[in-house]
């Protein structure tokens, strides 16, 4: 009887931690607010609060976020820098985000990335990704894009990124009319076109890019032979890409003429 009792009174407590928990998630009411002014002790509170209960994966989340962001300056720049494209009208207000049904996730991702990945260009993909999701002018069906390729873009590591970047750069600077469509030769001019220049890197990142059908596969029994049309960008490829590129020109004011700076 007495172990019937504890049983029922730990399932109120966790219901009751439940529904605090629902309460903590950054967009609900004044929640992003208060962890904009202090990310840090917004998450030990929702730590403080998952331990006691059984939402392990929720605690599995929150402590991956936690760990990135307390000993960095990344989520403060980050929230700083939100703050003045709000002043500025760029990007929604506090109380628009909370009812943009992308942005709670996304920003919880975005959290676990900017002090765990320190490239520069890296980050500067995410986060301008991020400020069109939440972009003042954006109708939802190109939020929903966005969120969906922020997705798949979060997935990449630098060096991914960095070689997505040098073949959409090749795809707007040569079209590829009249050359050989030999794998090879794909390759040769994705190495060359990076400062790294090792040929196993860009196999290496194009198995990743592959994967995630942002390049198409290579053809032929010895896969010796590639589809040509836009440097082998696929249509989420080219999305991505896109996409990209109409952020940091907004958020970073980078243009056409700048793509060359961005190689790695």
């Amino acid at each position: 009887m007495e172990r019937k009792v504890q049983s029922l009174e730990k399932a109120k407590t966790d219901k009751a931690l439940e529904g605090e928990i629902v309460d903590m998630r950054l967009t609900s009411k004044n929640r992003l607010t208060k962890f904009k002014k202090d990310p840090i002790k917004t998450l030990a509170e929702i730590s403080i609060g998952l331990l006691t209960s059984s939402k392990g994966e929720l605690l599995k989340g929150t402590a991956r976020i936690f760990h990135a962001v307390r000993t960095g300056r990344g989520v403060r720049e980050f929230f700083n820098q939100m703050e003045d494209l709000q002043i500025k009208g760029d990007i929604q207000s506090d109380e628009e985000i909370e009812r943009n049904k992308y942005a709670e996730k996304s920003l919880v991702d975005l959290m676990g990335v900017i002090d765990s990945n320190p490239d520069e260009d890296f980050l500067r993909a995410v986060k301008s990704m991020y400020f069109l999701l939440i972009g003042a002018d954006v109708e939802d069906k190109k939020r929903m894009r966005i969120y969906t390729l922020m997705q798949i873009l979060e997935t990449l590591n630098s060096s991914e990124l960095c070689t997505l970047r040098n073949i959409y750069s090749l795809h707007k600077r040569i079209p590829w009319i009249g050359m050989d469509s030999s794998t090879s030769m794909w390759l040769e001019a994705v190495r060359t076109e990076s400062y790294h220049e090792y040929l196993s890197i860009v196999e290496k990142d194009e198995e990743k890019l592959i994967e995630l059908r942002i390049i198409t596969d290579r053809i032929h029994s010895d896969r010796s032979g590639i589809n040509r049309e836009n440097w082998r960008l696929t249509d989420i490829g080219m999305a991505l890409c896109e996409l990209i590129y109409e952020a940091e020109a907004k958020f970073y004011s980078l243009k056409d003429e700048d793509l060359p700076a961005l190689k790695g």
